[in-house]
């Protein structure tokens, strides 16, 4: 059995278990479900139930509201790319010092050269 998860924007039930039918894989499914009022998170999962020769004869079908969850991927999704953008903005600093200080060490040699003691 192969267990991965795919995000649709149009889930199409019979599409999928005749999917899950013909290959005898399970799957599992995340979609935005959008009702009139409101919309909300689903995973789905259907898993081919066999006979005892081994023939697919249904599929088990069970769908959970993961709204929950789905807002706190989102919100670790921001986190990770504020993180991102701040070290990058980091490194950018760190190059800039190191470069401010190179220049400031030429100049003082220039000024040394210069300088009769």
């Amino acid at each position: 059995m192969i267990d991965f998860i795919r995000t649709v924007e149009e889930f199409d039930l019979m599409k999928t278990i005749n999917h899950v039918l013909s290959t005898g894989q399970m799957l599992r499914v995340k979609t935005k479900v959008i009702f009139p009022k409101f919309n909300s998170w689903f995973e789905f999962t259907l898993n081919p139930q066999m006979d005892h020769k081994k023939k697919i004869n249904s599929t088990l079908y069970i769908d959970r509201n993961i709204n929950e969850q789905q807002s706190y991927e989102n919100q670790l999704k921001q986190l990770i790319d504020r993180f991102n953008a701040q070290q990058r903005a980091f490194q950018e600093a760190s190059v800039r010092i190191l470069l401010a200080r190179d220049n400031e060490r030429s100049l003082i040699r220039r000024v040394k050269g210069r300088t009769k003691y």
